[in-house]
């Protein structure tokens, strides 16, 4: 945000949908925000329509969620914090091991790294350094020009906020 004032004739979009009581739209907003990205990938990986198991949100949007990927438990730690070191990833155990997804922060040059455990042994897979919002948009740029359909789509987004929506819903009937 900015100083600067806001040019007459924006309107505002409601941030929230209609059910929700605005105290709880800062919370709802910032669970958009920060925590939507985590879920689209858990549903990248796993599967696109999981049902909402159980979730435990506070005001703030952080909380934890276990999602239901056709009978594989996905449970997702979501915790706001601003000091320490960046934490974000995802990580699938397996019966004899793990591949685990960690993601930078978004505005670092450098690339999520895959580490690999089976029996015991891990092994790290790095990319080059890259800067992910820079791919983003020269994914966007590339799309346009070819009139391809992007990797997230606009649908893709619309089935994460009804997720959202149901984590909400559940945390306003207590």
């Amino acid at each position: 945000m900015t100083g600067e004032a806001r040019p007459d004739g924006i309107e505002l979009w409601q941030d929230g949908p209609d059910w929700m009581p605005r105290a709880a739209r800062p919370g709802y907003d910032n669970f958009l925000n920060v925590f939507s990205h985590i879920i689209n990938l858990a549903r990248y990986l796993l599967g696109s329509s999981p049902t909402v198991a159980e979730s435990a949100i506070e005001a703030s949007g952080a909380g934890r969620i276990t999602l239901d990927f056709d009978g594989i438990a996905c449970a997702l730690d979501l915790v706001n914090g601003s000091e320490g070191s960046w934490r974000e990833g995802l990580t699938i155990d397996f019966e004899r091991g793990a591949v685990t997804l960690e993601l930078p922060p978004p505005f670092a040059e450098q690339e999520a790294e895959v580490i690999v455990d089976h029996d015991g042994q891990s092994t790290r897979l790095t990319g080059e350094k890259s800067w992910a919002f820079r791919r983003q948009a020269d994914a966007f740029v590339s799309d346009v020009a070819a009139r391809g359909v992007p990797l997230a789509s606009g649908a893709d987004s619309v089935t994460d906020i009804a997720l959202a929506e149901t984590v909400w819903k559940q945390r306003a009937s207590g």
